[in-house]
């Protein structure tokens, strides 16, 4: 027997969550610093800050909760170099350096 999955999602339905991120994130107090967002998986969202800070929502789900956190963290850490700030679970932030993250080129990161 097999199985398989029926979808049932217009594309509006399906891509509804590009508008819900944008607009989150963009309408943050970190919209003016975001230089560019990966939108292409619905459950691998990211965001970069200042061209060098790699964030992850992972899915839209809960992307106000994830924004706030986003925000204390980044308020309270000392950033000056490439890193990952992983905000995919919510309860449990993290910030790593991460001196040989690979950014895409249209973050025009240079050191």
């Amino acid at each position: 027997m097999s199985t398989y999955e029926v979808r049932k999602d217009t594309p509006e339905e399906e891509f509804a969550y590009v508008g819900e991120v944008l607009d989150t994130v963009m309408g943050s107090a970190l919209g003016p610093r975001v230089t560019g967002l990966e939108l292409g998986d619905r459950y691998d969202v990211w965001f970069l800050i200042d061209g060098r800070v790699k964030v992850l929502l992972g899915s839209a789900q809960d992307a106000d909760l994830k924004m706030k956190n986003v925000i204390s963290t980044l308020s309270s850490s000392d950033v000056s170099d490439l890193c990952v700030l992983d905000a995919s679970t919510p309860e449990r932030v993290s910030l790593r350096h991460q001196p040989d993250l690979v950014l895409p080129e249209w973050a025009a990161y240079t050191k």
